[in-house]
């Protein structure tokens, strides 16, 4: 139900501004404009484990100028294909191929107007013109050369180009190879990306839009067939966020940013961040060298002292067909301050040794149990270089952990000493945790203070919660005192229920002094606090993802997007609630480290008037539940509303609010008569038994017959309306 802050979106904006198809730049500029289909090499069956393919790429000139295509100089493209898998929240690259290279250019129009270089398949590409090579054409071995001879960041590479190995082989030999098992991953996604290198391009600075990535799908004879469109100038690295949670619905926690060494030397780093529950996250990491020669030898990313960092993992993609680089994994060191990924050796020590070069993309990842911040992953080339090392500002741990009871342990640790992290903390497991949650018992919702969770006292006890609203029935409001919650009633009636996964027409208000925080139907996003969680990780809705909470857009730090100034004021749509006996329930966050407020208000006469409720200044780091019998304070209306207001004392405090599974219940309990003996007046003799009630609790020794406020008690309000009511002697 995870997703992440504004923070986020904010980069996400950017980067897809960078990503969408460029007008007309300067000079030749090719970029693969469709990757219509892809070609099955090994269709008879996989080749000691694998399966080899081609895809066929359609190139366009959007530059001003033509250029060349020249079959037999080194001034023609060469193209790569690559395949990705998306799973479980990574994606990954499981296929390369060699280069092909290209020989005379066709002059269509599938970009737009064309230009004609000339007529036929000549020696340039018109401007605003396209050349198609089929798949079949583009899996043609003898015209498949290495990567290793291209420098990809001018574009330049020797001609005739070389062949270790030969020019044939069986069907697997210098095409794009897959490995069969990485095709049959379970609910996967799948890609195909093309990329066109030339130095006349690379020349006029135009080299960092020449990959374009298309979805493809697998058969159960491993035959694929192309899906969608082609996202033209995007390489695959973007259909993580594009894709990340199924098709064409994007991830927007994916972050994504390129980093530059220089003109045409670009890399493409991606992070996702999960929350595992428990105080532990995975941070996953994609780096994506596009058009690097320098090539990347270390990767790494800081931590804060005291992480725990666990599952340390690395994945790459395998040269093939005679490329002479190593296929040796990089190794991977934790330090107090860092975790860092290293290629085998160094550029002196071997040139060929294994480093993240041009096409490729590696995968990084690692568990810590400290939360995500936005922070800097390095990458630091391979070759020797006066300026060795760029950042990409990702999301890396760095958080505060929660410590919702304020005791200097973090919550985690106050609930177990095996924790992550948390062997040998002093005072560590001493506070319990009934659901196993990792969240003290003593920071839950707790409404009948028997010291355990409330949750907990249902699971053990399911009868306790009769409509299932994960209330102790014990808790809620009860007009006639039978010990059944209105809610259980069979006269009960549910007025309004809303879990905010649809808008109801809430209204939101803001003070003009409100900078941040205001209220807004969302996703919330976890941040912390030394004090605690100060926005939830999750909706309360089991099964949901929004509520209301103010501003969900955390995680650049606690206090970035929470309550500034106000109030701000979230308003419920009109309920008939006018039958009497109307009960408000509703689930709630309030966290505030310098006693800032919540205000629960209500009317009966449409916001006509507003009567205060309850005001909420108990800070806590989890969900607590809240019900009042609504006719306490007002006479509930056919334009029943009620408010809650935020507002931030002005000092400097963190403060944050949500509500969610908000639930309006009628019940038609009995009115109070005070007469006592039902004779059909209220008399002296009624009053005998008043005495025996007053002051006390309108239980079975008076029913409800002189409660007339129906607030439990009887006392001197409702004597007060007894001896008006009086009929008889």
């Amino acid at each position: 139900m995870k997703k992440r802050q504004l923070w986020s979106l904010m980069v996400v904006g950017v980067i897809s501004a960078m990503a969408v198809p460029a007008t007309s730049l300067a000079g030749p500029d090719v970029i693969v404009g469709d990757l219509p289909d892809v070609w099955h090499w090994t269709s008879s069956g996989a080749i000691n484990g694998m399966r080899a393919y081609s895809v066929a790429t359609t190139s366009c000139n959007i530059g001003d100028q033509e250029f060349s295509w020249v079959e037999l100089t080194n001034k023609h493209p060469v193209i790569c294909q690559n395949m990705y898998r998306l799973s479980n929240g990574r994606i990954e690259q499981i296929g390369m191929s060699w280069l092909k290279h290209g020989f005379c250019a066709l002059q269509g129009t599938i970009c737009g107007s064309c230009t004609p270089a000339g007529s036929g398949c000549v020696d340039a590409l018109g401007v605003g013109c396209s050349d198609p090579y089929s798949s079949n054409l583009n899996g043609t071995q003898t015209r498949l050369g290495p990567r290793f001879e291209v420098d990809p960041t001018k574009g330049f590479f020797p001609f005739p180009f070389s062949n270790p190995g030969g020019t044939t082989g069986n069907n697997l030999f210098k095409r794009l190879q897959v490995p069969e098992s990485d095709l049959t991953t379970p609910s996967a996604l799948y890609f195909v990306e093309g990329q066109y290198i030339h130095q006349e391009d690379a020349s006029a600075g135009n080299g960092n839009n020449n990959a374009s990535y298309r979805r493809i799908t697998i058969n159960g004879s491993f035959s694929i067939t192309t899906q969608g469109s082609t996202e033209r100038e995007k390489p695959a690295i973007y259909a993580w966020r594009d894709h990340g949670n199924g098709v064409n619905n994007p991830d927007n926690s994916v972050l994504i940013e390129p980093v530059d060494f220089g003109t045409g030397d670009r890399f493409i780093a991606a992070s996702k961040v999960t929350d595992l529950g428990g105080g532990i996250w995975h941070y996953e990491y994609a780096v994506h060298n596009l058009n690097s020669d320098r090539a990347a030898g270390t990767v790494s990313v800081p931590i804060i002292p005291g992480t725990a960092v666990t599952n340390v993992g690395f994945h790459d993609i395998d040269y093939h067909s005679g490329e002479p680089y190593d296929n040796t994994d990089w190794s991977s060191t934790v330090t107090s301050s860092e975790v860092v990924w290293t290629s085998p050796q160094t550029f002196a020590q071997n040139p060929n040794s294994n480093a993240l070069r041009w096409g490729t993309m590696y995968n990084f990842y690692f568990d810590a149990n400290i939360p995500p911040v936005p922070g800097d992953l390095s990458i630091t080339s391979f070759k020797p270089s006066s300026s060795p090392t760029r950042t990409a500002t990702l999301e890396v741990p760095g958080g505060e952990s929660p410590d919702c009871n304020n005791n200097g342990i973090d919550d985690p640790c106050d609930t177990s000493c095996a924790a992550a992290g948390c062997s040998g903390v002093p005072g560590c497991g001493l506070s319990s945790d009934c659901n196993a949650n990792s969240v003290p018992d003593e920071c839950e919702a707790d409404c009948d203070h028997n010291g355990l969770a409330d949750t907990c006292d249902i699971a053990a006890t399911p009868s306790l919660d009769c409509n299932l609203n994960s209330i102790l029935d014990i808790c809620e409001p009860d007009c006639d005192h039978n010990g059944v919650p209105n809610d259980c009633e069979t006269n009960s009636n549910i007025a309004f229920s809303d879990d905010f996964e649809s808008d109801m027409g809430w209204t939101v208000t803001n003070d003009a002094s409100l900078t941040t925080g205001a209220w807004e139907r969302a996703d919330p996003e976890q941040t912390n606090r030394p004090g605690g969680i100060c926005q939830p990780p999750d909706d309360h809705s089991p099964s949901g993802t929004l509520c209301y909470v103010t501003e969900a857009a955390a995680g650049a730090s606690a206090g970035s997007f929470d309550v500034d100034g106000g109030p701000t004021v979230l308003t419920s749509p009109a309920i008939d609630a006018s039958s009497g006996g109307a009960t408000l329930e509703f689930w709630y966050w309030f966290f505030s480290e310098t006693g800032d407020a919540m205000t629960l208000e209500a009317s009966g006469n449409n916001g006509a008037n507003w009567t205060p409720v309850v005001i909420f200044s108990a800070s806590a780091s989890s969900w607590q539940s809240y019900s009042v019998l609504l006719d306490d304070y007002i006479t509930p209306g056919s334009q029943t509303r009620f408010r809650l207001s935020v507002v931030d004392d002005g000092s400097s405090s963190y403060t944050e609010a949500a509500i969610d599974d908000v639930v309006v219940s009628v019940a038609d309990c009995p009115p109070a008569t005070g007469d006592y003996d039902s004779d059909g007046h209220i008399d002296l003799r009624d009053y005998a038994a008043f005495q025996l009630c007053f002051e006390g609790p309108a239980g079975n020794q008076c029913g409800a017959a002189f409660d007339y406020q129906v607030d439990g008690t009887v006392d001197g309000t409702d004597f007060s309306v007894w001896t008006n009511g009086i009929t008889g002697p």
